[in-house]
């Protein structure tokens, strides 16, 4: 059995399957990728409180230590997957950043392959 439903100009089809014994939906006649971010929140939130600062606000910006982005770049690279070559690459397309920022940023790469970050 299909539903076709319309809100706010939107038409969706839903359909139960009773193989799986869940309702199926997707969006009709919309030609843009719909994507769910259900999961990107619930990370969101699970990270949230690190995210907020509940200090006062200080004078002046809150910089970030080079050693600490370094560290962030290295566990970034291992996230989505690459090769040392291929973040080396990566750090060759930022002409403003300074060499020991990307030697930094390698050496953070090695230390999270050691087992040294986490």
């Amino acid at each position: 059995m299909t539903t076709l439903l319309e809100y706010k100009g939107y038409f969706g089809s839903v359909e139960y399957s009773d193989a799986d014994e869940i309702f199926h939906g997707r969006l009709e006649f919309i030609r843009d990728l719909v994507v769910d971010l259900s999961q990107f929140y619930q990370q969101y939130r699970s990270i949230q409180p690190y995210l907020v600062n509940h200090d006062p606000e200080p004078e002046i910006e809150r910089l970030q230590l080079p050693d600490e982005r370094a560290e962030l770049d290295g566990l970034i690279a291992h996230l989505y997957g690459l090769s040392e070559e291929e973040f080396a690459h990566i750090l060759t397309a930022f002409p403003l950043v300074s060499d020991p920022v990307k030697v930094a940023a390698r050496n953070a790469y090695r230390d999270v392959q050691r087992g040294l970050l986490k």
